[in-house]
């Protein structure tokens, strides 16, 4: 046990490892697509440290519950609330209030650490972005408390009843955990993400290792085979795995045991890759790595919603600036936070907990008052707040009882509302995703002469051979109803795909596959048409506006928009000439020259997020729509 103990430069290399592998993910996913793996890794280094203070001073009979948690207290919080602080005085500097209520009660949940149930409970596919969140990513810093509650009693119940039995209750709880988790992939995706009984086994992989039931590894070829392997899996899921790969369940297992095989190679002797991950400048990156993952996130947050930064339209040198501001941030936090306060003959423990209870009182005070204020509304002025409202979409209010989202299943669709059947009027079938799901209301009244059937599931983009990758349950045996069943039992005058077509770095990949949807309906006999992408932007159109309104500034909105949905109407166009099906480009009707409408005749938004349009902008989009298909329908 006391080897677990002493210090090791390795898991330093390995913590900066895992919390490059987060921050870069963050900052510019398309380069490591599976750096998010590196919270899980945190979680078994974190294991398999602790794990071994605990369980070595519970066999030693010295265990302290006060002990263990000042200590916690000491690690954990003093550069917690010095992030919380500053990043309350932006937030109330910076966020509108619909955004600032929601950080008050995010701010609570932190302080209680719980944070992981609220934004288990609040998430949604149409709830903030995640980008838009300056406190999100504390739900794994719950996870790690919430467990470090339960740990020592489980180890001391045990110890004092059964103490042989350790090692088996260890292994019997994350065997239980590490089951559930798999099953959460289906049942409930977002608490299997979210919440500690579906994470307890990433922890106790660590604590397996802690408890020195794994023999060293002593053979000097087998100790850097087994590191190699290591850093094999470790790598392998931060570049082949992405935000559409079930996790964690089974994924999970592959960081996990990497992270597990490259800890445990070191305890019997030094190996290259140990030698690689204690290299000075790795090392140093470990050191810092708590306050660098404290900081990155709401660095991020605020510079891609505001531009807090600087305004640039440069993405490399936007990402370069998180980067660098970053590691700046958590440098400081380290020497001037985390050193001291882990010091106690620098900071007695009588001055630590007042300190501490003195933050905790002041940031509690301040999490009250902006969720119970509304987000303190009277900073801004009237024509900011009535833009900064779109901010706040109701997504239950009952407008499209046709869209499915969520866990719900496809079953549940109503077929009577969803797909009428009126006698002597021409049919349309609407298939797609949200963007589909948010336009369908708005074309029903645009077509009121017409059958307007729906199928429309979030997520879930129309085209039947990645619908088995979406994580709505309702994706895959909609679509197939949807593309494949419905047009043989129906007479369907034409069938619409639209979805969000152009956001992401495999554009032409979608364009494709939406060609060959478009073929395999049109070699049945069917008439397709594409509708294409609507403009997007970098953040909330909502509150780009709004803060224009502050500002005066002229053409804000336009110099905030994503190029992508421009890139796929051009593929799209070139392949609609080439397949033969019609298209309709909403950026022709909504856009001229890179100069896009972005208001409604009455003023309201096209759009309440990035790319989603306001029930007013939908009714735009539709009549456009439907000009263009008349106009198409008249050509010769």
């Amino acid at each position: 046990m006391q080897q677990a103990r002493d210090y090791r430069r390795d898991i330093d290399g390995i913590r900066a490892v895992a919390v490059l592998a987060v921050v870069i993910f963050h900052i510019a996913p398309s380069l490591l697509p599976g750096g998010y793996v590196g919270v899980d890794i945190f979680f078994v280094i974190s294991g398999y440290l602790i794990s071994a203070h605990i369980i070595g001073d519970a066999q030693a009979g010295r265990f302290s519950p006060w002990g263990f948690w000042s200590r916690r207290i000491r690690r954990i919080l003093p550069a917690l609330l010095v992030l919380l602080a500053v990043v309350t005085g932006v937030g109330t500097w910076r966020l509108f209030p619909v955004e600032a209520s929601g950080y008050g009660a995010s701010l609570l949940t932190v302080i209680g650490s719980v944070s992981n149930f609220y934004f288990w409970s609040t998430a949604g596919y149409f709830a903030p972005a995640a980008d838009s969140l300056p406190l999100l990513h504390t739900w794994s810093l719950a996870v790690e408390e919430q467990f470090y509650l339960v740990f020592p009693l489980l180890v001391l119940g045990v110890m004092r009843w059964a103490p042989r039995r350790l090692p088996l209750a260890v292994c019997g709880v994350l065997i239980a955990s590490l089951a559930l988790s798999v099953v959460s992939l289906k049942a409930f995706p977002l608490g299997g993400f979210y919440l500690l009984p579906t994470r307890a086994w990433e922890l106790l992989m660590g604590t397996v290792l802690a408890l020195g039931v794994v023999p060293d590894v002593r053979s000097f070829v087998l100790r850097n085979l087994v590191a190699l392997a290591g850093m094999a899996l470790i790598g392998g899921a931060m570049l082949f795995y992405s935000p559409a790969t079930p996790f964690p369940g089974v994924a999970a297992l592959a960081p996990c045991l990497g992270a597990a095989l490259v800890i445990h190679s070191g305890r019997g002797g030094q190996t290259a890759i140990a030698r690689l991950l204690s290299l000075p400048p790795l090392v140093f990156v470990g050191l810092i790595s708590y306050s660098l993952y404290l900081w990155h996130w709401p660095i991020m947050v605020f510079q891609r919603t505001d531009s807090l930064l600087l305004v640039t339209d440069s993405k490399m040198l936007e990402r370069g600036l998180i980067f660098v501001a970053s590691l700046v941030a958590a440098t400081l936090s380290w020497w001037l936070v985390e050193r001291p306060t882990r010091n106690r003959t620098k900071t007695p423990d009588r001055v630590l907990f007042i300190g501490v209870g003195g933050m905790v009182a002041v940031l509690a005070i301040a999490g009250v008052v902006l969720s119970s204020t509304g987000g303190l509304p009277g900073r801004f002025p009237p024509d900011a707040l009535r833009m900064a409202a779109y901010l706040r979409h109701d997504t239950d209010d009952g407008a499209n009882p046709c869209f499915i989202q969520d866990e719900r299943p496809f079953a549940t669709l109503d077929r009577t509302v969803c797909l009428p059947d009126r006698p002597d009027r021409p049919t349309y079938l609407i298939i797609g995703d949200s963007h589909a799901g948010a336009l369908a209301p708005a074309l029903r009244e645009a077509f009121p002469e017409a059958n307007l059937l729906e199928v429309s599931i979030a997520d879930c983009l129309p085209v039947m051979e990645t619908a088995a990758q979406s994580l709505m349950p309702a994706c895959e045996p909609g679509l197939k109803f949807a593309l494949q069943d419905l047009p043989r039992q129906r007479r369907i005058d034409a069938i619409w795909l639209i979805g969000r077509f152009g956001h992401d770095n495999i554009v032409g990949r979608r364009v494709n596959a939406i060609g060959r949807t478009a073929d395999d309906l049109g070699r049945s006999g069917q008439r397709v048409v594409v509708v294409g992408p609507n403009p997007e932007y970098t953040a909330a159109l909502p509150r780009i506006l709004a803060r224009a309104a502050i500002t005066g500034e002229p053409g804000a909105a336009d110099r905030r928009l994503s190029t992508q949905p421009f890139e796929a109407d051009t593929l799209f166009k070139a392949a609609a000439l080439e397949k033969g099906y019609g298209y309709v480009s909403l950026t022709d009707a909504l856009c001229r020259e890179r100069r896009c409408r972005s208001r409604t005749d009455d003023g309201a938004p096209l759009l309440f997020d990035t790319d989603h349009a306001t029930p007013q902008g939908a009714r735009l989009i539709a009549r456009s729509i439907r000009d263009d298909l008349i106009a198409q329908s008249r050509r010769p």
